[in-house]
């Protein structure tokens, strides 16, 4: 079919065609069965899925845009409950733009590796690290949402050469993690709980309840649509997602063994400043963060931009696709020509 572009997926260890529309799909009617498979991650769309060997394991990651080195690169990473998926509007407008553009799921998610170890946020930020490397870049613009975001602002303290800009969005500094009291919402706090109780709060994942209570009370009020919703319950019945991203919040929360290892890496952050530019995007109806306790100058250096999203969520790139799709792209275009003022 003339014009329309095309998306290879790779399956089974060979590539197969797929023809696709240019809009990006809405989000698809999957099996229900007794798990679901990680090919399911691999929607369809105009962009390109590849794997990707790096920091010891396999990373999957949806591409669009130029294929050459020459393009400036920009990283998407998911949050908590989602996958590469939660970007696929911006992913195509930015890689219309002319950026090369890699969504990538993180460890434990959707199509990528799932060892049994590597939860901390080090770990996270060296396998970012890593898949820059991996695709031939010294540094890129990383975007973060939610625990994207937070290993976007590790990656500022330990892998600062890999990083050209940072935008994280809906996401707090991991040192603001040492007073969640002051950080969470008070309706989060009963679902911080659960997701420190053992089992349990696997078992609610894996049930599908938990996924969908999380995104509607996170985001604004209308939340996110039934199809939207059941993507992200069958992308969490993939084998062992529910465990790993389970594993990974209790990390953040300080829960159990993570205790001290979270303390040492938090020590590294007292004083560090963002050596590159950082924008951060927050929704103001976030049913997770509050709003007044979100803003990180101290951590953001002198070229930190914070931007509050009005009647959006938790998820700003997917409540609001719009307006975060034309904040990248101003942001995006003052860093590659300099001189170009990034809107506060």
């Amino acid at each position: 079919m003339t014009g329309v572009p095309t998306c290879r997926v790779p399956v089974a260890g060979r590539d197969s065609l797929a023809t696709v529309n240019q809009r990006p799909p809405a989000a698809p009617s999957l099996a229900r069965d007794k798990g679901t498979d990680f090919s399911a991650a691999l929607i369809p769309g105009p962009w390109t899925h590849r794997f990707i060997s790096a920091n010891g394991s396999r990373f999957h990651v949806a591409m669009a845009g130029p294929t050459g080195h020459e393009a400036p690169l920009v990283i998407l990473l998911h949050g908590f409950l989602e996958f590469w998926w939660q970007w696929r509007y911006q992913l195509s407008a930015l890689g219309e733009a002319g950026y090369r553009v890699v969504a990538m799921d993180l460890r434990g998610h959707a199509a990528s590796d799932k060892p049994p170890e590597g939860n901390d946020l080090p770990t996270l930020t060296r396998d970012v690290a890593a898949v820059i490397a991996s695709l031939g870049a010294a540094k890129a613009h990383v975007i973060g949402s939610g625990l994207g975001g937070i290993v976007g602002w590790t990656m500022a303290a330990l892998e600062p050469r890999s990083l050209a800009s940072l935008v994280v969005v809906g996401a707090p500094h991991p040192a603001q993690l040492w007073r969640p009291s002051l950080l969470v919402s008070p309706r989060a706090f009963a679902q911080m709980a659960l997701l420190r109780a053992p089992v349990v709060a696997e078992r609610a994942l894996l049930s599908g309840t938990l996924v969908g209570s999380l995104l509607s009370t996170w985001s604004a009020v209308e939340g996110p649509s039934r199809a939207t919703v059941r993507t992200y319950r069958e992308m969490m019945r993939i084998p062992y997602v529910a465990a790993k991203s389970v594993d990974q919040m209790r990390w953040l929360l300080g829960t159990y063994r993570w205790r001290r290892p979270r303390r040492r890496l938090m020590r590294r952050f007292d004083g560090a400043e963002s050596p590159v530019p950082v924008l951060h995007l927050h929704g103001a109806e976030d049913g997770l963060l509050r709003t007044a306790s979100i803003a990180a100058p101290r951590y953001g250096g002198a070229d930190y931009h914070l931007r509050v999203l009005q009647h959006v969520g938790h998820f700003p790139e997917e409540e609001a696709p719009e307006v975060v799709t034309e904040a990248l792209l101003k942001w995006l275009g003052g860093i590659e020509r300099p001189g170009a003022a990034a809107e506060d």
